[in-house]
């Protein structure tokens, strides 16, 4: 009978050690890379609402719909960003990529957290998520 060599008693354990190393690499730096991709965003979307708030407010608080929807879709492709401005009930005000006119009345409650991105001047909160429009 003949003996195997060293190298075939060690090359299948060094070899599952290798890959498992490699896939605990792996998922670590997609989770890291995901999280930061995410906080990234997160804090870019926060100062361009920070900005546009102020140029905003003096419509929302008149009720001007009209002048808030001109504004965002002027102000949305020159910040490179999706403007939607929701009134407390739901209703879309201002939309800088559809007409608002066409767009469903969002749900609103304090109850269940709502399922977009939301600010406001009590509370902010991040989802992510796909939509039609």
């Amino acid at each position: 009978m003949r003996r195997r060599k060293l190298l075939w008693h060690l090359f299948p354990s060094y070899l599952l050690i290798t890959v498992i190393a490699v896939a605990a690499v792996s998922v670590y730096s997609y989770v890291a890379l995901s999280r930061f991709y995410h906080d990234e965003t997160r804090d870019a979307l926060t100062a361009r609402a920070s900005l546009l708030e102020e140029r905003m407010r003096p419509m929302l608080v008149a009720g001007d719909a009209a002048g808030l929807d001109a504004t965002s879709g002027a102000l949305g492709p020159s910040v490179s960003t999706r403007i939607t401005v929701v009134s407390p009930t739901g209703i879309v005000l201002a939309d800088s990529d559809e007409d608002r006119s066409v767009m469903e009345i969002m749900p609103t409650g304090r109850r269940s957290p709502a399922p977009w991105p939301v600010w406001s001047e009590r509370h902010s909160a991040t989802a992510t998520r796909s939509s039609a429009t």
